[in-house]
């Protein structure tokens, strides 16, 4: 949990409605400019990978050393009611996927480098929660790979099924769940 506290990597901030938790290797307003960007995209329909009533991706741009970094932003939208009651009982999904993401980092598991975790607040309920990752090139989401991998022939498709399971086991032996 040491990523949503101030410390030598992590550093928290309150700008204007957002509380944002962010990777110090990274300057607050390239975070803040992303987050306006996305915002910006899913109002214009432009860069969006998925939108549902819940949930968005996007991919934007994000300035990092004079240069450009490819990131995914995922936004995810609670309703006020429903919001309270999961705020006092549960994480919110992007927190929790914020805080997996660099536990598997410390346990040495490749994934896409977190940037950022903001939270845009309404009293003291989350009404929108922003993630933001790097984006990893040429590779495939893990339904499209899963689908790929099961239309070969059925001695592929079990032997990939049983490592799929021994690499999920393994995540639960080291104390990693996924819902």
């Amino acid at each position: 949990k040491r990523c949503l506290k101030n410390s030598s990597s992590f550093a928290i901030i309150k700008d204007g409605p957002f509380k944002i938790f962010y990777c110090k290797d990274f300057m607050r307003e390239s975070v803040a400019s992303v987050i306006f960007k996305h915002d910006s995209a899913m109002m214009h329909h432009e860069k969006i990978e998925k939108q549902t009533s819940k949930k968005t991706i996007s991919y934007q741009l994000l300035t990092h050393n004079h240069s450009k970094l490819s990131v995914v932003v995922k936004e995810y939208r609670l309703k006020v009611i429903s919001g309270f009651f999961r705020g006092i009982f549960k994480i919110n999904p992007l927190k929790k996927e914020w805080l997996n993401l660099h536990n598997l980092i410390i346990r040495k598991i490749p994934v896409p480098k977190p940037i950022a975790y903001a939270e845009k607040d309404i009293l003291f309920l989350s009404k929108k929660c922003y993630l933001i990752t790097q984006e990893i090139t040429n590779s495939l989401p893990l339904n499209k790979f899963i689908e790929k991998k099961l239309q070969k022939k059925l001695t592929d498709k079990k032997k990939f099924l049983f490592d799929l399971s021994r690499f999920i086991k393994n995540l639960h032996q080291n104390k990693i769940y996924h819902h």
